[in-house]
């Protein structure tokens, strides 16, 4: 959870940006943030599906995602025509906060052993 908050304050900073070098660090910073986040879904679909049904639950997910990125440019930039161009990175950083907040209510915590 807390990879897509960073991820998410960056993302949402990134229109506050603009000297050169610090965009370039911001980019690196993101990259390396989607990298760590980038195996969250995959490993919550394993924990979540059955061993005999990975294959397509990951199958499905992968399908889902590659529409997304196909999807996602087009939304962000009717949203950059229609309002601003900063809009669409906050907008981003809501969607990751919003996500980040769903895995906080879903992860397991360990109970304490029973056993002396």
């Amino acid at each position: 959870m807390s990879g897509l908050l960073a991820y998410a304050v960056l993302l949402g900073s990134l229109p506050l940006v603009s000297h050169p070098f610090a965009l370039g660090l911001w980019s690196l910073a993101m990259g390396l943030a989607a990298g760590f986040v980038g195996s969250l879904p995959t490993a919550f679909i394993g924990d979540r599906v059955g061993s005999p049904l990975h294959g397509v639950a990951v199958g499905w997910l992968r399908t889902m995602t590659d529409g997304g990125q196909i999807l996602g440019p087009i939304v962000m930039g009717a949203v950059a025509d229609a309002m601003h161009i900063p809009v669409t990175f906050l907008l981003a950083s809501a969607l990751l906060v919003t996500i980040a907040w769903r895995c906080h209510r879903h992860v397991v915590t360990p109970t304490a052993s029973l056993e002396p």
